[in-house]
C-alpha cells in the first residue's frame, strides 16, 4: 500500500451514488405532514392520523390509524 500511487485512483467517492433520486421527496414529506398518505402505505408511525378526503379508509379493515375526514392543514390554508 505504501508503494501505491493513489493518483491512479478515481477520485469519487462509491458511496455518494443513491441511485433512483432522493426519497422522500419534498412532496412526499408535506403530503405525509399534512396527514393525506394512504394509512396503507404507513408503519410503525403511532402519531400518523390520516386527514384526507377519501371516506372508504372509514371502513378499511387493515387501517389502524385514526381517521379525521377533511381536517388536513392543506385544507384550511389561505
Amino acid at each position: 500500500m505504501l508503494n501505491t500511487d493513489p493518483s491512479q485512483y478515481p477520485d469519487e467517492n462509491p458511496l455518494a451514488d443513491k441511485g433512483g433520486g432522493t426519497s422522500p421527496t419534498p412532496a412526499e414529506v408535506q403530503q405525509y405532514a399534512d396527514g393525506l398518505v394512504d394509512p396503507s402505505e404507513i408503519a410503525y408511525d403511532n402519531s400518523y392520523a390520516y386527514r384526507g378526503l377519501d371516506e372508504s379508509q372509514i371502513t378499511n379493515k387493515d387501517n389502524t390509524y385514526p381517521i379525521h375526514l377533511g381536517t388536513s392543514p392543506r385544507f384550511h390554508r389561505q
